[in-house]
């Protein structure tokens, strides 16, 4: 007979024991889920990176075959000093500069030059090249290009071609020489065709000269063009005048003398290079800068350099890309502006970055804008 008021026991230590271990394995298994989902997170980014990579990289390469340059030459300026003349087709984005190595036949190499300026499309420029800035090459023979882009973190970009080039050869189309087949189109189909589907003997046709410049026709310097006729234009080329000679001649000097023998001048065509005016005595002074003022604040002190101030100008009414830059009390801190921008975008606060770094600059450090790219500075 079971006593009144007896209990039945419950094992309390064998539920919790069972709980505990299913428990357990619950999770583990979430675990092993969202180590999984980490794994599958890690990966996917490992992926993406180098697609966007890949495409990014598609998109350069793109870029760089749209970019084309109808004229390119190199002549002796001096001491190690090479006068370098580009000039691009009407195809192809901005590019933000050129990468120029020279070489002679002594197996000298001067580096890695900047030519010193970015080009739009049609645009044809001549800067010194001092390759004394690198490893001086005296009597160099051969030379070297790569165009490059900037993006919008300030990263060049080069072009994954570069182009090598004999000192004296024929200037040459660099990307193409838009020729096409002898027989077949027209006068304006942008390829040269000798003679066309016409009969015509085309010299050119649009922007596309195949390995003439106005170098190979004969003159000394310019820009060569072709008329609606498929026929060379050589009216913008030029010979270096005969009263060109180092010596200035008040009232005797030939038509287009701007300057002859004296400080800036350009000494192949006597002419004062961008950001400088004819003196009347020949030589050519300095343009005033078109913009002064005083650092605001900084984005980054690394390569590029950004800064913002209150008085640059509108980008939207005047952009100062291309010229170039220096700092009050800061010797050696001549940069060229790469890009220039509404930041944030309708705010009215305007920024620019440049193509490299200067140490030691602060809020209030003063600078000056010039068209001239040795920033004033007159060695």
């Amino acid at each position: 007979m079971e006593e009144r008021g007896s209990r039945r026991h419950f094992n309390f230590s064998s539920f919790n024991f069972k709980n505990k271990s299913g428990l357990s394995a619950i999770v583990a298994t979430l675990l092993i889920i969202l180590l999984v989902l980490v794994a599958i997170g890690v990966i996917w980014a490992v992926i993406s990176s180098v697609l966007r990579g890949g495409s990014d990289q598609i998109a350069l390469e793109q870029k760089c075959l749209d970019v084309r340059f109808r004229t390119v030459g190199v002549a002796n300026a001096g001491e190690g000093i090479y006068a370098v003349t580009l000039a691009r087709t009407a195809t192809g984005d901005p590019i933000q500069g050129v990468k120029i190595n020279f070489f002679n036949s002594g197996g000298d190499t001067s580096g890695v030059l900047e030519f010193g300026a970015g080009m739009n499309a049609l645009e044809s420029k001549t800067r010194n090249v001092d390759t004394s800035l690198g490893d001086q090459v005296l009597g160099a023979n051969e030379f070297e290009i790569t165009p490059y882009f900037v993006d919008d973190l300030g990263k060049e970009e080069n072009c994954p071609q570069t182009f090598a080039y004999d000192i004296g050869e024929s200037i040459t189309t660099v990307l193409g020489a838009g020729q096409g087949e002898s027989g077949t189109g027209v006068c304006g189909d942008g390829l040269i065709q000798t003679p066309n589907g016409d009969g015509v003997n085309e010299d050119c046709d649009g922007n596309e000269f195949g390995i003439e410049t106005c170098i190979t026709l004969g003159f000394e310097s310019g820009t060569l063009s072709c008329q609606t006729s498929c026929t060379f234009d050589s009216s913008e080329c030029t010979i270096t005048p005969s009263s060109c000679d180092g010596v200035w001649n008040a009232g005797s000097e030939d038509e287009g003398v701007e300057c002859d023998g004296g400080s800036s001048c350009e000494p192949l065509t006597c002419t004062c290079p961008p950001g400088f005016t004819a003196d009347e005595a020949g030589a050519c002074d300095l343009n005033a800068p078109t913009h002064t003022g005083t650092v605001d604040s900084f984005f980054t002190s690394d390569n590029p350099f950004q800064f913002t101030s209150s008085d640059l100008p509108n980008p939207a009414i005047e952009s100062v890309i291309a010229s170039h830059i220096n700092f009050t009390g800061f010797a050696g801190s001549c940069r060229q502006i790469t890009y220039h921008a509404e930041i944030p975008p309708d705010t009215g606060a305007y920024y620019v970055r440049l193509n490299d770094s200067v140490s030691g600059l602060a809020n209030t450090t003063q600078f000056s804008i010039y068209e001239a790219d040795n920033c004033g500075i007159i060695a």
